[in-house]
């Protein structure tokens, strides 16, 4: 059994392109896929909810599109292990648990499968992702998803193992989910641990926000990017550059899954083409937005030094960042119950044409007392 997010992305080129490849529903052991044709497998990470109630989605442009880069990687034998099929792929039958969902929170980790240099495993955003939610402390105990571990990545085809979704299909899906969470939660919070999933996530934002005022749907930018996890980063970094890869992810890594990290295969990679105004930091960028090729940037994948990582300091920086989100989740409990009062006061859609009312009445009594004078 070859897990493919437990892979570093050279070894993914290195795998023969016969093997069957299988993607899950809802997480599986290892026993639930039989060998064919006595052949090894590529077990890809698992899709943890959308194929059946009460979180059900339209999952077929979302398979469909990673199947497309699948095949265009060279993975002709695609295979579901699930309970039912989709894209007319064969199917491994197989009969997730049932999920239940409930509270007035839902935490929604998403991560990504992406090539992370030469020493850490393409589920990197994903196990950090995991690990901060997982971490969480919240009162009233909320509705926390498993991690979602298929992003978007624009640099995709420099390096193998790297997968994508469509960008619009990416925005779909998660808008999707967010009216099916807003049926019973009044916030809903995107916990990203991909820096390419950022731009199509605040689109998200922004369609749930005018679809949905029934919950508040948010998400930030990363993960250890604000406020006290911010001023711990800035504390106790040590490299100049971080961005992938890096001393930050790096350490997160060595205190989530140290057997995961090959810290002898690590590459620094601080030679960023930065000028004034494009700049690559975890906490940080220049006023340009642009998107040129990885590589003219890094040989390897990484960004900054990740030999500076430690375990101490992921530990330290974990632990900022989850006390930073749980504040950003208080807070948005706060604007919710502000935002519900102000409606109980009658601050509601249309509440204009009365202030308006008023004032063209204003105008015109104003109009007959003028007149009057003269």
């Amino acid at each position: 059994m070859i897990h493919y997010e437990d892979l570093v992305f050279p070894q993914v080129e290195e795998l023969s392109r016969d093997l069957p490849v299988v993607l899950p529903l809802g997480g599986c052991r290892n026993g639930h896929v039989k060998v064919v044709g006595g052949l090894d497998v590529v077990l890809l990470p698992s899709i943890p909810y959308g194929f059946a109630a009460p979180l059900e989605l339209n999952l077929e442009p979302m398979i469909a599109s990673l199947v497309d880069i699948l095949r265009e990687d060279g993975f002709h034998d695609v295979r579901l292990l699930g309970p039912r099929s989709y894209c007319g792929l064969p199917v491994i039958p197989y009969q997730p648990p049932p999920m239940h969902i409930n509270g007035t929170t839902a935490i929604v980790p998403i991560g990504h499968t992406e090539q992370h240099g030469f020493h850490l495993p393409l589920s990197t955003d994903s196990l950090i992702a995991d690990g901060l939610a997982r971490q969480l402390q919240l009162e009233p105990r909320p509705t926390r998803l498993l991690v979602w571990p298929y992003g978007v990545s624009t640099h995709r085809r420099q390096y193998p193992g790297t997968l994508s979704l469509d960008p619009r299909i990416f925005e779909d899906l998660f808008t999707e989910l967010a009216h099916r969470l807003a049926r019973q939660h009044s916030v809903i919070y995107f916990l990203n641990g991909h820096g390419g999933n950022h731009s199509f996530l605040v689109n998200i934002c922004k369609f749930a926000g005018e679809q949905l005022p029934e919950a508040l749907t948010a998400t930030t930018f990363l993960h250890t990017a604000s406020g006290q996890a911010e001023a711990s980063l800035r504390q106790h970094r040590q490299s100049r550059i971080m961005g992938h890869a890096c001393e930050l992810e790096t350490s997160y890594l060595l205190h989530l899954k140290p057997e995961q990290v090959r810290m002898e295969w690590v590459v620094d990679e601080p030679d960023f083409l930065e000028t004034a105004n494009y700049k690559m930091d975890w906490s940080g960028e220049g006023a340009l937005i642009l998107n040129p090729p990885w590589s003219d940037d890094t040989r390897t994948g990484s960004y900054g030094h990740p030999s500076l990582g430690t375990a101490a300091k992921g530990k330290l920086w974990m632990a900022a960042a989850v006390a930073e989100i749980q504040l950003h989740i208080a807070e948005l409990h706060e604007q919710w119950r502000r935002r519900q009062q102000r409606r109980r006061q009658g601050w509601v859609e249309g509440a204009w044409r009365e202030l308006w009312s008023a004032r063209s009445g204003h105008q015109q009594d104003s109009a007959k007392n003028h007149h009057g004078r003269e």
